[in-house]
């Protein structure tokens, strides 16, 4: 449903119309979900029928469409945050730290060995596209 403000018969008309994408219906079937509202006149009309319609019926259909607006905008800013928060290296690494404070040392999945964590920067870093590069040469579980 949109909303529209038509001034171009000038500020005496003043007409609003709400829409939404509906078929054109004969009278008989007609829901009134499109209107034309005259601020001056304090009318409110169907657009497929022409028919008057309850501005109580309309307000409800404008109040059902906003709420559902703000409903889907609230469901997509929670999985915006969700996307922003999750950082999946922080699970390894708490992994990890659970496996280090257990007295435990995680294995190496190359040679079977124990990796210590203080170890771990002795060597330097590598990028992640040069160890996928390694990785493709040698095949290792």
């Amino acid at each position: 449903m949109e909303l529209i403000v038509d001034n171009s018969a000038g500020p005496e008309a003043n007409i609003l119309e709400f829409r939404q994408a509906l078929p054109a219906r004969c009278k008989a079937q007609c829901v009134h979900q499109r209107f034309t509202i005259d601020r001056h006149h304090g009318s409110v009309h169907c657009v497929d029928c022409g028919d008057a319609v309850s501005a109580f019926h309309a307000l409800t259909l404008v109040a059902q469409h906003d709420s559902a607006l703000h409903q889907s905008w609230k469901a997509r800013r929670k999985e915006m945050e969700e996307i922003k928060a999750y950082q999946p290296w922080l699970r390894a690494v708490k992994a990890l730290e659970k496996i280090w404070r257990g007295r435990m040392l995680p294995m190496c999945p190359h040679c079977g060995r124990g990796v210590r964590a203080e170890a771990l920067g002795e060597r330097g870093c590598v990028s992640p596209e040069y160890d996928a590069a390694l990785a493709a040469k040698d095949p290792r579980p």
